[in-house]
Order: structure tokens, then C-alpha cells, then sequence
């Protein structure tokens, strides 16, 4: 039986430096959409997107509209037509998405209503 160590781990500095995460959410009047907002993740970037100033919109179910209005999110509930719904209570448009949820209509909704500008 070997009592030897493994090698140690050697880490490599970044090269450059780190910055803070930006977004369009920060600049005034930004709508930020969030798919699957009442899971954890989900009312975390709720909660996020609200600090940093920005109008939040969230799908959800129907059970979890008052989880989102708590955080300050407006509720979209899931269903047919979801980009019409973010629409009425958009209508200058939203500056970002962000998926939790998962499925294909949060995908389309989120290309639809960005107008084909996506990062994943």
C-alpha cells in the first residue's frame, strides 16, 4: 500500500481580469422576461433583475402568480400565446430573457419577442 500524496493541483491565474456580469436589464426602462420563475433560480433572477432596476416579467402557473407578484414580478402564465400576453404588458419590448423552464415555447417566445437577438 503506497502512502504518497497525488500531485498537487496547480491553478493558473486568469490572464485577464474578472468583470462583474452586465446586462441590458441595468439600462432604464429594461424588461427582463424570466421563463420558469418560480423555481429557485428562477426567483433569483427575479429578485436580481429587480435590484439592478429593471421591470420583471415572469411565467409562472397559475398557483405561483402570488409568488411572483411578492418578488415584483408581473405574472404570465403558462398556455397558449405567451408572447402576446408579455406583449400587453411590454409593449416597448423586453431586453433580455432568461430560461429556467426549459421546454421549446419558452424558446420561441423568448426569439420571437427579442427579435432573433438570443445568447444561451
Amino acid at each position: 500500500m503506497s502512502t504518497s500524496r497525488p500531485p498537487p493541483i496547480r491553478r493558473r491565474r486568469a490572464r485577464q481580469p474578472q468583470r462583474p456580469c452586465t446586462s441590458s436589464a441595468r439600462d432604464p426602462g429594461g424588461v427582463v422576461l424570466v421563463h420558469g420563475a418560480s423555481g429557485a433560480v428562477g426567483v433569483s433572477l427575479l429578485q436580481q433583475a429587480a435590484a439592478m432596476g429593471a421591470t420583471v416579467i415572469g411565467t409562472a402557473s397559475e398557483e405561483n402568480a402570488a409568488l411572483l407578484a411578492r418578488f415584483g414580478a408581473e405574472h404570465v402564465a403558462y398556455g397558449d400565446g405567451p408572447a402576446d400576453r408579455v406583449r400587453a404588458l411590454a409593449p416597448e419590448g423586453i431586453t433580455a430573457a432568461v430560461d429556467c423552464a426549459g421546454t421549446d415555447e419558452a424558446v420561441d417566445t423568448s426569439v420571437e419577442l427579442l427579435g432573433g437577438r438570443t445568447a444561451s
